[in-house]
């Protein structure tokens, strides 16, 4: 089974495993849907479930490193990758463009330093925000 990716410049991935390729088969037939949009949903649940998982361990990282954070850059905005500080800025738009021409889609946590207590963060498609609000 080859599947081409919907990037500028095309590129084919072959699944070579019999055994995946039979249980992709199946499901596709089960689902009455081609085995190439199967395998598609499946790549792309799992690697938002690895964004998510690794805005997670960055999120825990910011707060761990909060007072540093609050000392070395109050009221700005912070992008941590890898549980390092990688860019910062007071403008929040700047430092997501920044953010994305540097990492691509790569996740990255861009989080305010605040003097504020922790509050809950949300994962919401590539994207967090606070307490459930829409981004």
């Amino acid at each position: 089974m080859t599947v081409s990716t919907m990037t500028t410049t095309p590129a084919a991935v072959e699944l070579i495993e019999p055994g995946l390729v039979q249980r992709v088969t199946q499901l596709a037939k089960t689902q009455k849907r081609p085995p190439e949009d199967v395998l598609e949903t499946a790549v792309r649940n799992y690697l938002e479930a690895l964004e998510e998982q690794a805005i997670h361990l960055e999120t825990e990282a910011f707060w761990r490193q909060h007072d540093d954070l609050l000392a070395g850059y109050p009221g700005q905005y912070v992008a941590m990758r890898q549980g390092s500080v990688v860019d910062h800025d007071r403008n929040v738009s700047h430092l997501e463009a920044h953010v994305c021409e540097r990492f691509g889609s790569l996740p990255v946590l861009i989080a305010p330093v605040t003097p504020a207590p922790r509050c809950e963060l949300h994962w919401r498609a590539a994207r967090i925000d606070r307490a459930g609000q829409a981004t």
